[in-house]
């Protein structure tokens, strides 16, 4: 076990509470269909601050 244990009940939060819904409705940056969706790019990020990361590649340590 690793202190990341315990982020999956942020992403079930963030579908219960309307989050991803209301990223999909309101931030419409990413308009073609290559790469991560806005949905993704923001949990990302969430996650990556929770987790007490410093820099963007830090994604690195939550993908593995």
């Amino acid at each position: 076990m690793t202190s990341l244990a315990g982020l999956p009940p942020y992403l079930d939060l963030a579908h219960v509470s309307g989050l991803i819904r209301h990223i999909r409705e309101h931030l419409q940056i990413r308009k073609d269909g290559q790469g991560w969706t806005d949905q993704e790019i923001v949990l990302s990020l969430i996650q990556l601050n929770l987790a007490g990361g410093d820099c963007v590649d830090d994604l690195k340590i939550l993908a593995a």
